[in-house]
């Protein structure tokens, strides 16, 4: 399971107790574990090799635990480098709102896919899950001009 999937998860099961009236206990439950985790995963952080802060997975989870070494734009830039073609070009850190833009590094028209906006919103979740709104702004469509009809000569 990916972490997505795994926090999916978590959430449906806590509806479940809530549903059963056990929603406080669930939640104290889950704090208490996290706080065990990220008491392991403090110190392991400072055994982890550079490269492994690059993982979606490990980075998330010592984001998660206010453990991660690296600043918010050092993680965002993890996060595009892994889908090409996708700059910076608003972020306000005190709200936690990232506005995107596509850039023509595919040699494309900018335009990219939907597919790529899913890939790099799914990506800055696990690099910088603090962000509160990812907005992919969409580029200026470009006015095709032709030549004029050539009038017939009579």
């Amino acid at each position: 399971m990916t972490a997505e999937e795994l926090g999916v998860r978590v959430q449906q099961v806590l509806d479940q107790l809530d549903e059963a009236g056990q929603r406080e206990a669930a939640e104290e439950l889950v704090r208490t574990l996290m706080d065990f985790y990220g008491a392991g995963l403090a110190r392991a952080a400072e055994l982890l090799p550079a490269e492994a802060l690059g993982d979606e997975l490990v980075a998330g989870l010592l984001v998660l635990h206010d453990l991660h070494p690296q600043d918010l734009g050092t993680r965002i830039g993890h996060a595009l480098a892994a889908v090409p073609g996708w700059a910076v070009q608003r972020l306000d850190v005190e709200r936690g709102e990232l506005t995107l833009r596509q850039t023509d590094e595919g040699g494309g028209c900018g335009c990219g896919s939907a597919q790529d906006g899913e890939r790099v919103e799914q990506l800055l979740a696990c690099f910088a899950p603090e962000l509160t709104a990812v907005e992919l702004a969409k580029q200026p469509t470009l006015l095709q001009i032709g030549t004029r009809p050539v009038a017939e000569v009579r």
